[in-house]
């Protein structure tokens, strides 16, 4: 078992491992401390149930089917999973909620890009750096949000692609991405996102938790929302920031 201590949206984390698939993980969130914040443990025993929930599609271990399966689970790659989730719930306690999403920052400010899975937050949020090279991409897959401080923070959870930095920003908007044949932004009640909105929140399975996450989910009201129907070109960025700069002047 191997200790490592990281730091993440200003919480002090110390991760009692089996394995060196998480060191990799969070190279870039490495901290020092004395004392922790919060102390995660993992077990080969809690690897195998999150994997068996899993909804990814995973074979069966070898020893549950016979010696003619060949392919294993990777432990090292699921249990820097585990993980993630063991953070999220952990983070409940403090207003900070996980969202299936993109975010960036520019100029000062953070946008978080809402969408499921193959609409194009990472084609879109690629585009803002192509239109604006300031534009530092926070997170590509699941940052954290600090609800009762309205902050983005990266995670070492950014996706396939990988882009992502150890970095945070204050939140602005919320842009829910849908696929559109012309590019257009317009503001939106929270009240008419949250059916949609919420089915990005990570949300944990214990009741208690889950409850608190839900009241934390409240306090994105107070945070502006758009909605972008955009198409795959660069343009898309220019049409969304262009929209996003006219509403918080008027």
């Amino acid at each position: 078992m191997g200790v490592l201590d990281i730091s993440i949206a200003d919480k002090k984390i110390r991760i009692n491992h089996l394995y060196d698939d998480i060191v990799k993980t969070c190279e870039k969130y490495l901290s020092i401390f004395a004392i922790p914040d919060i102390i995660l443990y993992s077990s080969n025993t809690e690897i195998d149930q999150f994997m068996r929930k899993s909804t990814i599609g995973l074979l069966p271990r070898n020893e549950d089917c016979g010696s003619n399966v060949a392919i294993t689970y990777d432990y090292g790659y699921y249990e820097t999973l585990l993980i993630c989730e063991k953070i999220a719930d952990c983070f409940i306690e403090y207003g900070i909620l996980m969202v299936h999403a993109a975010a960036i920052e520019l100029n000062g400010k953070g946008y978080m890009f809402s969408a499921h899975s193959g609409i194009g937050k990472t084609t879109h949020v690629l585009n803002w750096r192509r239109m604006y090279p300031n534009t530092l991409i926070i997170n590509g897959d699941k940052p954290f949000v600090d609800i009762i401080n309205r902050k983005i923070y990266g995670s070492p959870w950014c996706g396939k692609e990988k882009l992502g930095d150890n970095t945070s920003a204050s939140l602005s908007g919320v842009i829910l991405l849908e696929r559109g044949l012309t590019n257009c932004i317009k503001p939106v009640l929270f009240e008419d996102t949250m059916a949609t909105f919420i089915q990005h929140i990570y949300i944990p399975q214990q009741n208690v938790k889950a409850i608190k996450a839900y009241r934390y989910f409240y306090g994105f009201k107070d945070i502006h929302f758009y909605k972008l129907s955009c198409t795959m070109n660069a343009q898309s960025a220019l049409v969304a920031y262009e929209g996003l700069e006219i509403e918080r002047k008027d």
